[in-house]
């Protein structure tokens, strides 16, 4: 059996979360987490000058991702029960996804990366065992959530560019701490269980991961608050 230690890439990821029960909670937690960690990246397309992505085109693109990633994450938090409106709601956010990584392809490839790995949280969630009326939940369980939440941590390393070894150090600790806790906490838990640097960031007292903003940072503070460049509220009005 694979261990935590070993995870490095996405058929290392995929085999592990096979050998976990339950499958499709414990996937959905790494996938969604994963994509949650590098989500501030799509912000980076505000970077794009706008004759190459029209403005209307980029707060698309970002409401799309975070849709995607919010239905994921919601979805998890309901992992052991029939999903109902949430796996509705994730068929029709990942295409939505999907369409927004298609478009910033060419303009911003790790952003399209972030956005894949947001879509493919959606995918995850949309492979709810519990639920087989709608074709593209038949669809997402006949792929697996092992394999829809591996290929998301793919997409999410992809989108961290040179930060890629933290991306998979953060997949790493996520699995050491299954270890020891039930899989229905991990959802609840600081995005990051590590730091960025490297160092684990862990309770001593209670074993709980701890997580501190000024230490997560993707060009910006990502953790208990969010900022990224020079962003304004007003760049996100619709």
């Amino acid at each position: 059996m694979i261990a935590p230690t070993e995870l490095s890439d996405r058929k290392s990821l995929e085999e592990w979360l096979k050998g976990r029960e339950p499958t499709y909670a414990v996937s959905l937690a790494i996938g969604t987490r994963a994509a949650l960690r590098v989500l501030p990246l799509i912000f980076a397309i505000f970077e794009v000058p706008n004759e190459r992505l029209v403005p209307d085109a980029k707060k698309r693109a970002v409401l799309a991702c975070f849709r995607a990633a919010l239905v994921a994450w919601a979805a998890g938090r309901n992992a052991e029960e029939r999903g109902g409106a949430l796996t509705k709601a994730a068929g029709a956010a990942l295409p939505a996804a999907n369409a927004a990584a298609d478009a910033l392809a060419d303009v911003h490839p790790p952003a399209s990366s972030a956005a894949r790995a947001a879509g493919g949280a959606a995918a995850t969630a949309l492979s709810n065992p519990f639920d087989t009326e709608d074709i593209y939940n038949v669809q997402a369980q006949g792929a697996g959530p092992a394999l829809l939440a591996a290929s998301a941590v793919e997409y999410a390393a992809k989108a961290a560019l040179n930060a890629e070894r933290m991306v998979w150090e953060s997949v790493r600790a996520d699995a050491r701490w299954l270890e020891d806790h039930p899989s229905e906490m991990l959802n609840v838990q600081a995005l990051w269980l590590n730091d960025v640097r490297g160092w684990d960031l862990f309770n001593t007292v209670t074993g709980v991961g701890l997580a501190q903003a000024e230490r997560t940072r993707w060009g910006g503070t990502v953790g208990t608050g969010f900022e990224y460049g020079s962003l304004t509220p007003g760049q996100m009005s619709i």
